[in-house]
């Protein structure tokens, strides 16, 4: 695609823009510090635009798989009271050696396997997680994003 993507929501833009027509976001917006860059590409595949939950342990990204052409959901492993970005970039550093060290690390195991097990199996249920992978010292998970039709969506439809 051409145009630029909102971080906010992931649509195209056709031209420049002070707040998003699709999802209200303002084109000044900075993101909080402990978030990726939005912009990054993570993979060589995934364009992470803002945070949409921020939680203990991780925080969930709206992105663009710009392979498949579609927005997903990316997750990434990063207990805050454990690390921080390193220089303002994306790179996670621990903040503190020894015991905050090995309990980062054994998260990221248990993170990264649980993520894998949810690659590998198939339940209705369950949104599928399409890929996983480390980079940045730490690890992500991709899911598909699913919305639900808004309520102009339906008028719309009928």
């Amino acid at each position: 695609m051409s145009g630029k993507r909102c971080m906010g929501c992931m649509n195209e833009q056709k031209a420049q823009y002070t707040v998003c027509p699709y999802c209200g976001l303002k084109a000044e917006t900075a993101p909080d510090p402990s978030q990726i860059r939005p912009g990054t590409v993570l993979a060589q595949r995934y364009e992470v635009g803002f945070a949409l939950k921020i939680g203990l342990y991780t925080i969930t990204y709206i992105a663009y798989d710009l392979q498949r052409e579609e927005k997903v959901i990316v997750k990434e492993y990063y207990p805050s009271q454990l690390c921080s970005r390193v220089d303002g970039g994306n790179r996670i550093g621990i903040r503190a050696g020894g015991e905050q060290k090995t309990f980062y690390e054994r998260g990221l195991t248990q993170f990264l396997k649980e993520a894998k097990d949810l690659h590998s199996v198939s339940v209705p249920f369950l949104i599928p997680v399409q890929d996983v992978f480390t980079e940045n010292a730490t690890a992500y998970m991709v899911c598909l994003l699913y919305t639900s039709p808004s309520p102009r969506d339906k008028r719309q439809s009928r």
